[in-house]
C-alpha cells in the first residue's frame, strides 16, 4: 500500500480518487493512524478528522508514523491543525488553511469545525466551516463584491456564532438584522451561488495533488526525523486501546461494534466495563503522577509467574491458545505491573473500600463470620503470636498454602508484597491463623 488518506466531508471521495490513487478511509480518530502504520504505507494523508463524538487523533501516533519513516501530510481541516502543531517534527502541511494556522493568522480549532451526517457514502452538511466563511468574504472583498467594512462585520457575525449553527443562510439572516447594506448582501449572495467558494475543498485537492507529485521521491521506511520516540505509559495505553485489529474501516471490526457486542451479549458486561473503567483511571493517575513501566523484562517475568508459565514452551502454548501476539502479551504485562504499583501506592484507600464491595457481592456477613471464628480459635489455642514451633513448621504450612490457595512461582517476598502484606511476619501470622482454623475444624 502506497498512500492512506483520511478523508470526509472536505472533498468527495470519487473526486479525490481522480486526483490520487490511494486507500481512502473515513475521518481520522484516535488510534487510526497507529493502525494505518501497521499496513506500512509510504505516506499518510490527514484531511478530515473527528474530535467531539470520539477522541481525536493523538499527536503521539502521528509522531510514531514519522518515526517509522512514513511521510505524513496534513491540510484542509484536522490535517491542517495537526500539521501546524507537528511541523517541527516533520509533518508536512499543505494549503492556505495550514499556512494561516502556521503564520498565526488563525488560532482557534473551531475555524475548521463543522457538523455533518453520513449516509450511503454521502456527507450531508449541517453547518459551514468558519474558515470557509472567512476566506469567502476575503475573496468577495478582493473582487469588489462587498466593501471591506462590510466583510469585517460579516466575519464578526460568523465568528460569534456557535460552530454547529454556522451556515450561509443564518449568517445572511443575522446580517439583515444588523442592518448591513442590503444591496451588498444581495451581491454577496449572488457571488456565493456563482463561485461556490470552499477553501477546505480547495486545500484538500491541493494536498492530494502535492502527494501525487512527490510520490516518486518518497522512499519506503526512510527515517528523516531527528527526535527520539519514547514509549510512555500513554503510548502503551493507546496501543492497548487499539489492539492489533488493524485499521478500522467499513470492512473491519470497529471499536464501536466491539463495544456494542459486549453490551448486548456478555453476561458479565458490568464486570468487563468496570475493569475497563478501573484501567482508565489507573492510566489517568499514572499520567498525572508520571508513573511509568520501563523494565519490560521484569514486567514479562511477572506476567509469566502470575500464570505459572515457567518455560518458553508454556508461554508460547498459552499465547497460541489465547490467540495473542507477543506484543499484546507485553502490553498486558506492562499494564498489570502498573496496576500493581497503583495498588501498593493506594493500599490504605483501597482497603477502606472493601466493605462496600463485599456488601454489594453479598459476601460481607460471611467474611465477618469467618474472620471472627478464625481468630477466636487462635485465641483459644494460645497462639496469638508466632511461636518457635510454628516457625519450624513454616515449610509445611507454605506447602499447604500453595496446594490450597495459590502457587508461588516468584520469590516469597515478592508474592507477599503483591498480596498487600507489609512484612513476612504479618503474612505468616495470617497464614498460620488460617491453617490452624482449617486443621482444628
Amino acid at each position: 500500500m502506497s498512500v492512506v488518506v483520511f478523508l470526509g466531508p472536505s472533498l468527495d471521495k470519487s473526486k479525490a480518487k481522480e486526483i490520487l490513487d490511494a486507500h481512502y478511509l473515513p475521518p481520522v480518530k484516535m488510534g487510526d493512524v497507529y493502525a494505518a502504520v501497521q499496513r506500512k504505507p509510504r505516506a499518510i494523508v490527514i484531511i478530515d478528522g473527528l474530535f467531539e463524538q470520539t477522541p481525536a487523533v493523538w499527536h503521539k501516533e502521528i509522531l510514531y508514523a514519522i518515526d517509522q519513516g512514513i511521510k505524513v501530510y496534513g491540510g484542509a481541516s484536522m490535517g491542517a491543525l495537526r500539521a501546524t502543531e507537528l511541523q517541527a517534527f516533520g509533518m508536512l502541511g499543505v494549503g492556505r488553511i495550514f499556512s494561516a494556522y502556521s503564520s498565526g493568522e488563525l488560532e482557534d480549532d473551531d475555524e475548521v469545525a463543522i457538523t455533518h451526517s453520513f449516509s450511503d457514502g454521502v456527507y450531508s452538511f449541517r453547518s459551514e466551516a468558519m474558515v470557509n466563511i472567512r476566506f469567502a468574504i476575503q475573496s468577495a472583498i478582493s473582487q469588489g463584491v462587498i466593501a471591506e467594512a462590510t466583510g469585517d462585520r460579516l466575519t464578526a457575525i460568523g465568528k460569534a456564532m456557535f460552530y454547529p449553527d454556522r451556515n450561509w443562510q443564518a449568517l445572511l439572516s443575522y446580517a439583515k438584522k444588523e442592518s448591513i447594506n442590503s444591496i451588498e448582501l444581495e451581491k454577496f449572495n449572488v457571488f456565493l451561488d456563482d463561485q461556490q467558494p470552499d477553501q477546505k475543498r480547495d486545500d484538500a485537492i491541493q494536498v492530494l495533488r502535492q502527494v501525487g507529485l512527490e510520490m516518486a521521491d518518497i522512499s519506503p521506511a526512510k527515517k528523516t526525523n531527528d527526535f527520539v520516540f519514547e514509549h510512555t505509559v500513554f503510548w502503551e495505553y493507546l496501543v492497548t486501546y487499539c489492539g492489533r485489529a488493524g485499521i478500522s474501516d467499513e470492512h473491519q471490526v470497529s471499536n464501536d461494534r466491539v463495544r456494542n457486542h459486549v453490551r448486548l451479549t456478555f453476561a458479565d458486561r458490568d464486570s468487563v466495563r468496570q475493569r475497563a473503567l478501573l484501567l482508565f483511571f489507573v492510566l489517568e493517575e499514572a499520567r498525572r503522577t508520571g508513573l511509568e513501566v520501563t523494565d519490560d523484562r521484569a514486567a514479562l517475568q511477572h506476567f509469566r509467574y502470575k500464570r505459572g508459565l515457567l518455560t518458553q514452551g508454556e508461554l508460547l502454548a498459552w499465547l497460541a491458545e489465547k490467540q495473542m501476539t507477543r506484543e499484546q502479551c507485553l502490553e498486558i504485562a506492562r499494564l498489570e505491573v502498573l496496576m500493581l504499583r497503583m495498588e501498593q501506592r493506594y493500599a490504605e484507600q483501597i482497603d477502606r473500600q472493601l466493605r462496600p464491595v463485599l456488601l454489594a457481592d453479598g459476601k460481607y456477613s460471611e467474611t465477618i463470620s469467618k474472620v471472627s471464628k478464625k481468630w477466636k480459635r487462635v485465641e483459644q489455642t494460645g497462639s496469638m503470636h508466632i511461636t518457635e514451633d510454628l516457625i519450624e513448621s513454616r515449610d509445611k504450612v507454605l506447602d499447604w498454602y500453595q496446594n490450597k490457595h495459590s502457587k508461588v512461582h516468584q520469590h516469597l517476598d515478592e508474592h507477599i508484597a503483591e498480596l498487600g502484606f507489609t512484612s513476612m511476619r504479618q503474612f505468616l501470622n495470617e497464614l498460620y491463623a488460617e491453617y490452624l482454623d482449617v486443621h482444628d475444624s
